[in-house]
């Protein structure tokens, strides 16, 4: 019941809106949305012993709306590059709500002792994040103001903005243990809004470049000692894998016009080489450790 309602509720303020009006509808079908996610992620495991079908919907729908949304922002990045970074800060902007929302879910549930597997759309958000990222990282052509684009943009910016505060504060009052992740993303939050109301035809691209550069690396660095926290393998594939697609495509942007493209390859190759089973070597001690914390666990518990 709880669920239906707001799924009829939608429908009936058609009638009094006016949806006409392309802003009211934006806003409205966003703010929806997000309301929808938490309502369908947090309901869906209030009774734990059933509704296989609600926690399968719900992940769908969560999932398929960050793709979306996504697809639409890198498509807009790239048909008006004049404001790139403004599109892909707005898809992290709109993927901080997600997450967040996934987490107070995560935090109401345990509170009242219920198991929820927060990590499965916290993966989907950390890729969508670092697919921005990466992608706000490259050069980029003049930017111009947020300021100077359509009202309804700038609405929006500020609406999940505003959210995204309300939302951190709500969560740095319930959560008082591990907050790595957490300060990670505020981290992420602080510095793209910081970056998309600095932007401007006056700004040089190397500033956004260095930003996003390292972000990136703060994110991979992270997300590697966050694996060893919370003993995940696959988080630290996740990581190692950003790492190298970062340093590499980084190399290859850096040093494709310094050198001659023979002499490019070989010293590639060398560096590939030496970078590649260092990095190897470190995320097999990474893995060796959380091998031995889950053997020691599983003693643990044997005992």
């Amino acid at each position: 019941m709880k669920i239906i309602l707001p799924v009829v509720l939608l429908p009936v303020l058609v009638f009094f809106l006016p949806f006409n009006h392309t802003a009211t509808r934006m806003i409205s079908t966003h703010l929806a949305a997000i309301l929808f996610v938490f309502i369908l992620l947090y309901y869906s495991y209030t009774d734990a012993a059933g509704k296989t079908f609600e926690k399968t919907f719900a992940f769908i729908f969560t999932a398929a709306l960050i793709i979306i949304k996504g697809a639409g922002f890198i498509s807009y990045s790239v048909m008006k590059p004049e404001f790139k970074l403004a599109y892909l800060i707005g898809f992290i902007l709109f993927v901080t709500v997600c997450f967040l929302v996934n987490s107070l879910v995560h935090r109401m549930l345990s509170d009242n002792g219920t198991e929820y597997p927060v990590r499965a759309v916290d993966a989907i958000c950390a890729t969508g994040v670092w697919i921005s990222i990466y992608l706000a990282s490259f050069e980029v052509g003049s930017q111009q103001s947020i300021f100077t684009a359509e009202s309804l943009v700038i609405k929006m910016t500020v609406i999940f903005i505003a959210l995204s505060v309300i939302l951190y504060y709500m969560l740095f009052k319930k959560v008082t243990g591990e907050r790595v992740i957490l300060y990670l993303s505020l981290i992420i939050f602080a510095s793209s809004g910081i970056t998309l109301f600095a932007a401007g035809p006056g700004v040089p691209w190397e500033i956004y470049s260095i930003t996003f550069n390292l972000l990136l690396f703060v994110t991979s660095a992270v997300f590697m000692y966050y694996s060893t926290i919370v003993q995940s393998k696959k988080i630290l594939n996740f990581a190692t894998a950003g790492i190298i697609i970062h340093v590499f495509t980084r190399y290859f942007d850096l040093f494709w016009d310094m050198f001659s493209g023979s002499l490019l390859f070989i010293i590639t190759g060398i560096i590939g080489l030496a970078g590649g089973y260092i990095l190897e070597k470190k995320r097999e001690r990474l893995t060796e450790l959380i091998d031995a914390s889950s053997g020691s666990e599983e003693t643990g518990r044997i005992k």
